[in-house]
């Protein structure tokens, strides 16, 4: 049977930058974590090029915005306001440089990190959610170049 150490559990490398910043701080951070659809797009955003294959993790990425757009454009979900106050936030360069991330993968995190915070409810949602899944889409054709 394979141990696996507290590390790989706790903090893996493949969801921690050098500074420190991991995958599931920025989830919570900007309340991605109010529909695990969007926090699981966010995960593999963040991750892809760093565990397994790059495109592959765009592709899930992708699926869970694609998944939650469908919800969406049912009415059955969508993402309430976050709370007031807000809580400090990383700026979203600080998160993409903190992961490397460049090209159409760094627009979809800051689409995707747009998204989190809109307060205007299903419609404007809806319309980011097309942006992101459009990033997220140009990032599996440049990783595929």
């Amino acid at each position: 049977m394979q141990t696996m150490t507290a590390d790989m559990v706790d903090h893996p490398p493949h969801y921690r930058t050098a500074a420190g910043i991991e995958a599931v701080d920025v989830i919570e951070a900007y309340g991605l974590a109010r529909s695990w659809h969007l926090a699981s797009a966010m995960k593999y955003l963040l991750r892809a090029g760093r565990k397994g294959d790059w495109i592959e993790d765009l592709r899930k990425a992708g699926w869970y915005v694609r998944r939650w757009r469908t919800q969406i454009d049912g009415g059955m979900a969508w993402m309430p306001a976050m709370p007031d106050p807000r809580p400090r936030l990383p700026a979203p360069a600080d998160v993409v440089n903190a992961f490397g991330i460049h090209g159409a993968q760094r627009s979809a995190v800051y689409a995707l990190l747009g998204l989190a915070m809109v307060d205007g409810g299903h419609e404007a949602q809806a319309a980011l959610a097309v942006v992101v899944q459009a990033q997220i889409d140009a990032a599996i054709e440049d990783a595929a170049a």
